[in-house]
């Protein structure tokens, strides 16, 4: 009888139909069997595996472990925290992007970080003005200058012992400051186009790294747009926190729109609640009753 040695790795990247797993020390290109293919499943970055050596440098994935969470957009598993970064100008932030994120980021269960970057070429009331758009959601707001290196070490504490997903639109600085909190990676930056005032894409595929010991982020492709899928209109509310204190409506079924008796929209007109993310809100859920209706 032949026993096969299964070892344990993570998926720090997945490319042409390879899957780099990270065992040990290290990096063993895999291919995955072909019955996750026959039952629809497909290996991801982040995804904790056991797969058999072929030889000292290559191997094949056996069994995929249980994930705690999976993302689509990017596609990554076992994440803990989700951190957007945003530019302060060139691109200027796109609000209604960052919200549908924080919903995703609620969906799954995964705190939130948004870093502005570029902030040494604004007023520093800029960054107060996004915390108050942000105030009550227990977000945490990090000013960035991938120049001067402002922020980066309150950043760094917040990524120790997590694996993180970097995603935001492209031009953003994702790349600088994947560079900053470890050199060595060495990641193509983008420039923005004088035209468009878009960034353009530098990361092509999902990897993992290990920033620091024990300590993961995600580098994703920028992209600019993200339906939200698989959501009921009834729990869009419970993935923005700042509602949640004001959540007890006369109906239990109001979707805080024309109803009587909304707390939520008192909450807005007495200024308790941010309006741009009350809008936010309203434009999320006709998107989601759209996509249902599809």
């Amino acid at each position: 009888m032949i026993f096969i040695v299964l070892h344990e790795g993570i998926i720090v990247k997945a490319l042409s139909g390879f899957y780099y797993v990270k065992w040990e020390n290290k990096i063993i290109q895999c291919r995955a069997r072909g019955k996750f293919k026959k039952d629809n499943i497909k290996p991801v970055v982040g995804d904790k595996v056991e797969f058999a050596l072929i030889s000292p440098t290559e191997g094949v994935i056996e069994t995929i472990k249980e994930r705690k969470n999976c993302l689509v957009r990017p596609s990554v598993a076992n994440i803990d925290q989700l951190c957007l970064v945003f530019s302060a100008m060139d691109p200027i932030p796109d609000y209604l992007l960052m919200d549908r994120l924080t919903v995703l980021a609620g969906k799954n269960s995964l705190e939130v970080i948004i870093c502005i970057t570029k902030m040494d070429l604004i007023d520093k009331t800029f960054l107060d003005n996004i915390a108050q758009r942000f105030k009550d959601t227990g977000y945490t707001i990090i000013g960035i200058s991938n120049k001067t290196l402002e922020g980066l070490e309150e950043l760094k504490e917040k990524l120790k012992g997590k694996i993180t997903t970097l995603s935001g639109p492209s031009g953003a600085g994702k790349s600088s400051l994947i560079n900053n909190i470890n050199p060595q990676f060495k990641l193509a930056v983008s420039s923005v186009s004088e035209k468009t005032k878009r960034g353009k894409h530098t990361t092509t595929f999902c990897q993992l790294l290990e920033v620091m010991e024990n300590s993961f982020v995600v580098d994703t492709p920028g992209f600019t747009s993200l339906e939200l899928t698989d959501f009921d209109v009834y729990e869009l509310d419970k993935y923005f926190p700042e509602f949640i204190p004001f959540s007890n409506c006369r109906f239990t079924s109001c979707l805080h729109q024309k109803e009587e008796g909304c707390n939520i929209k008192s909450a807005v007109e007495k200024g308790l609640i941010n309006p741009e993310r009350y809008n936010s809100y309203l434009m999320l859920l006709e998107e989601i009753r759209e996509n249902n209706q599809k």
